[in-house]
């Protein structure tokens, strides 16, 4: 097999398996010499497979969770789905899709009109986003 590097945060790198829609999750080694430490990635791998399944004994959630096909928590190794990354302007568009089908489900209030334009910040040093314009 041919391993693609796609990206790596603090805990763990992701490669995409060559020819296939398959990506690996693995845990990044922290130290040197010989005896390397996993540990941190693999908890971090442990901690999403237990949101991951927490979130997917809800429903509504189940379409926007991604599809994992191997999780292996001695190692902190996941294989998953690829998911192609999404242009910055699309995402605000596609998150609120997700928040309008929420908001629906919850609270059976339909948002129509959340997009860029409408979604501020209640001050300039918060950090919490407002929906101004709750019209449709």
């Amino acid at each position: 097999m041919k391993f693609k590097s796609i990206g790596h945060g603090v805990f763990r790198e992701t490669v995409r398996i060559v020819g296939t829609d398959l990506v690996i999750k693995a845990p990044i080694a922290e130290g040197r010499g010989p005896k390397f430490d996993y540990s941190e990635g693999i908890a971090h791998a442990k901690s999403e497979m237990n949101r991951l399944g927490r979130l997917a004994r809800i429903d509504v959630l189940k379409p926007y969770l991604p599809r994992v096909f191997w999780y292996d928590a001695k190692n902190g190794q996941t294989v998953m789905a690829y998911y192609p990354p999404i242009p910055e302007q699309q995402k605000v568009e596609l998150m609120g899709k997700v928040i309008k089908m929420l908001v629906n489900k919850l609270a059976g209030v339909v948002m129509g009109d959340i997009h860029e334009g409408n979604i501020r910040q209640k001050r300039k040093d918060w950090k919490i986003p407002v929906f101004v314009d709750l019209g449709y």
